[in-house]
């Protein structure tokens, strides 16, 4: 509550300033001015103190009381305090404040508090530069640039030899923001419309720059990448066009409220700043400005610090329609920003529930073989009750509709217009993405490399074969490549072979530098500790979801972090954990792979029985 009142107390562009004010906006000046000099900043502190002192005693003489003592007599003479009349001290006080007025001398000694503008602070410093770290920036900007206008102009041999190099520079800032700019380019030049293969490309950038976003960056990248995911499209047939967003719906990011609270925000602040500068734009395009320069000159608070100091001097017919324009704003932005969540939330096959309802980092559903416990279901919503992906999105678009509306001041009548709306625009999206989803069934599928069988010991023999995948990185720092050096072996594409003796994962590395190096890893079945069920998500090398995997910890320090195709099925998957489980704990010691081939002597039952009847009692 006490961070609200001073929100709501320093919020406003334009109100009574103090030091506070003062402080904040030279304070970045006074820092740099105070490295190393010790006088400076004593100098500082004892003018803010001084600041202080003054403003909690103004004048240097000592107050003196001017209230008359009573003398002895009246003591001696005590009489009770008379009943004052109500009316008669309220006419002596507005006598006072009358005359108070009317004196000049009076009203010279009475300084008032000025409302004024209140003073920029400075601007946050670049990412970059609050980490100072030493890149190469400029030449990997370079590559990032010469790779779009490759994939553009259709010369996809030459995108493809950089493409893994502007992958891995998709880990810094910089090079997401650049490439959001540069899509964004290119959707401005109507050039939207791709063909298979350069949309592919698009997509897997959008996955892999919104994959190393965070929360920390304030949804700035995400905000970008919407509209462009809205406009990027390929056409699979006559009439069906899909969209880059059908591609893109499994970050965790689109489900998460603040962030579309903070991009309807900024588009209502745009909205209604450019509102307010339409006057002031015509009046300036005289003088030889540009009406766009003009408005991206101005700064929101300054325009609703303008509008605060004349506000008292406009007419009740004018504020009227001011506040009918703006509330004319922000019902139009729920509307936009209402459809944009429905193309995010609801997924392509529409009879799947929503996967980016949880965060994809985390991990689920473990279960330990020493303790032969099985973890908490795979329930992606909260509750246990089972709900239909249109009815989830028509609540998550309607509390987020509520919300936006309540807090700016959105009249009944068009909120309730608008949750009318939304079933609506559900069902027809719903009805267009069956047919998106049907025709994206007919493209040929990707052609994948062929299962290399690893190389087997004497009596091993493979029980499950041929379960396709992805090794993942678990932590260490072999074999990733980047800054640590080395070929990067990690994310490796193969599959994962379960024998009577070992688990073995064999393929080759994703990236196209090292795809002809050859990657396995291996333990005995017997010494497998721990496995657990984990989610996956995008990984950056690829342009779906992986829904499932599996993490297998051994006692000889080894450790397999396997992320499953999607043309694994779920029951598969099962199915292998069953497996595992079972040969990892056999019923006898006989079934292990050290007794494999050999022969065991069964015992006569009636011969045994005949012994147990002829002992003595």
């Amino acid at each position: 509550m006490s961070f609200l009142t001073f929100v709501s107390e320093r919020g406003p562009p334009y109100r009574i300033c103090d030091i506070f004010d003062k402080l904040v906006a030279n304070y970045q000046n006074m820092l740099i001015k105070e490295v190393g000099n010790q006088e400076i900043v004593l100098k500082n502190i004892r003018e803010i103190a001084m600041q202080l002192f003054t403003n909690e005693n103004p004048s240097p003489e000592p107050y003196l009381q001017k209230i008359p003592q009573p003398s002895d007599k009246v003591l001696l003479d005590y009489q009770p305090f008379p009943r004052l009349n109500r009316e008669d001290v309220q006419d002596i006080i507005e006598g006072g404040v009358e005359l108070a007025k009317n004196n000049p001398k009076l009203q010279k000694s009475i300084k008032k508090p000025k409302t004024q503008v209140v003073p920029n602070g400075p601007l946050p410093k670049d990412w970059e530069e609050q980490k100072n770290v030493v890149n190469n920036s400029a030449r990997r900007l370079e590559v990032l640039r010469t790779c779009i206008s490759h994939i553009f102009e259709n010369k996809l041999y030459d995108a493809r030899m950089m493409f893994p190099t502007v992958l891995r520079s998709l880990k810094s800032r910089i090079v997401r923001e650049v490439l959001a700019k540069e899509l964004a380019l290119h959707v401005q030049e109507n050039r939207a419309m791709l063909e298979m293969q350069q949309f592919d490309m698009v997509v897997k950038l959008i996955n892999c720059s919104l994959q190393e976003d965070s929360s920390t960056e304030e949804f700035t990248l995400a905000r970008r990448m919407l509209p462009l995911s809205v406009a990027f499209c390929r056409k699979l047939c006559t009439g069906i066009i899909q969209f880059a967003y059908s591609c893109v719906q499994d970050h965790p990011v689109w489900a998460t409220i603040s962030f579309w609270e903070n991009a309807f925000y900024a588009e209502v602040e745009k909205g209604v700043t450019e509102l307010y500068l339409s006057a002031s734009t015509d009046n300036k395009t005289n003088n030889g400005l540009n009406s766009n320069e003009i408005i991206s000159r101005a700064s929101p608070l300054e325009v609703s610090a303008e509008r605060l100091k004349i506000w008292p001097d406009i007419s009740d017919d004018v504020k009227k329609t001011l506040m009918s324009n703006e509330e004319g704003i922000v019902y139009s932005q729920a509307i936009h920003f209402a459809n944009h969540m429905v193309c995010m939330r609801v997924p392509l096959d529409t009879r799947k529930r929503l996967v980016n309802s949880i965060s994809m980092e985390g991990e689920s559903c473990g279960s330990s073989n020493l303790t032969s416990s099985a973890g908490g279901s795979d329930s992606f919503e909260g509750d246990g009750n089972y709900e239909s992906s249109d009815t989830t999105v028509i609540k998550f678009v309607s509390k987020f509709v509520d919300k936006v509306c309540t807090e700016t001041g959105v009249t009944s009548e068009p909120l309730k217009k608008l949750h009318s709306m939304i079933p609506g625009i559900v069902a027809m999206h719903i009805e267009m993405l069956e047919a998106v989803y049907r025709e994206s069934k007919r493209l040929p599928p990707i052609k994948k490399p062929k299962i290399l069988k690893p190389v087997l010991l004497t009596g091993e023999k493979i029980t499950y074969s041929g379960y396709r995948g992805y090794l993942l990185a678990d932590g260490r720092e072999e074999g990733i490549g980047g800054h640590v050096g080395g070929p990067a072996l990690l994310p490796a594409e193969g599959a994962l072979f379960v024998t009577n003796y070992r688990i073995i994962f064999k393929g080759n590395p994703v990236d196209i530098q090292a795809c002809e190096l050859a990657v396995i890893r291996s333990f005995p079945l017997a010494s497998l500790f721990k496995e657990k069920k984990i989610s996956v998500g995008n990984l950056v090398h690829l342009d779906h979801y992986l829904p499932e995997g599996i993490q297998l910890r051994s006692n000889t320090f080894q450790l397999i972090k396997f992320a499953f195709d999607e043309e694994v099925g779920s029951e598969k998957v099962e199915q292998l954990r069953r497996t595992i489980g079972k040969m990892r704990f056999p019923q006898t010691i006989y079934e292990t792979f050290a007794f494999q081939g050999t022969e065991l002597l069964q015992i006569n039952q009636t011969q045994k029985q005949t012994n147990k009847n002829a002992t003595l009692k």
